[in-house]
């Protein structure tokens, strides 16, 4: 007897389908998105996740890995929703939270509220557009590009992105600035988009991880 397999794109089909039936509100947008920090796509069930994924899971340079909570998580209204596992460069695996869980456990774990995550609402669209230069680039490897640029960010350890654009005159603007994006997500450098989006303008520094505390 055969078993069928199902192909990447037939998984993919039948986790959006178990996303959108899963939603707790109907009306809650369901988005398909590309992480680089995973170099994988997600679906995402609701905006407020959305903002979630974008200026935590993406923008934290302390996180290296990931993985988003089952849609079905944290339906009773005595446990709190959980977001996502994840792993910090320290090697702490972390748990997130929509509220204070009732029995944390052993595992370290962080809150995210819903009132949190709404004031970071315009942080999130600046992060969406720098991942977007990220995603314009997935099927490409560029692994000379990015030891090149690697090797400047170690030698500079802060600056801008219009500083590496000049010392790149190569390097097509966009394919740099999507590098630029997924070595933050890597977790090698970290990028203000405090106050505006993605440009020449945004500084950048080198990120140092903080070692494990036995």
């Amino acid at each position: 007897m055969q078993t069928s397999k199902q192909s990447p794109k037939a998984k993919l089909r039948s986790s959006i389908f178990a996303s959108y039936r899963a939603r707790k509100h109907r009306l809650n947008n369901l988005w398909l998105v590309y992480s680089p920090k995973t170099d994988s796509d997600w679906v995402i069930s609701s905006d407020r996740q959305l903002i979630y994924w974008l200026v935590v899971l993406e923008a934290d340079p302390s996180i290296v890995d990931f993985v988003i909570a089952d849609k079905g998580s944290g339906t009773s209204k005595r446990e709190p929703a959980h977001l996502a596992t994840v792993q910090l460069a320290s090697g702490v695996t972390e748990m997130h939270f929509t509220s204070e869980p009732e029995d944390p456990g052993h595992a370290q774990y962080k809150v995210f509220s819903p009132m949190d995550l709404n004031a970071k609402a315009k942080l999130s669209v600046r992060w969406m557009k720098a991942i977007s230069f990220a995603a314009a680039i997935r099927q490409q490897e560029l692994s000379v590009q990015t030891m090149e640029i690697l090797s400047v960010v170690t030698r500079l350890g802060s600056g801008t992105i219009g500083e590496l654009v000049s010392s790149f005159p190569n390097i097509q603007v966009d394919i740099l600035i999507g590098l630029i994006v997924r070595i933050s997500a890597a977790g090698t450098i970290r990028l203000d988009l405090t106050d505006n989006s993605i440009s020449y303008s945004t500084r950048w520094e080198k990120y140092e991880p903080k070692t494990k505390v036995e």
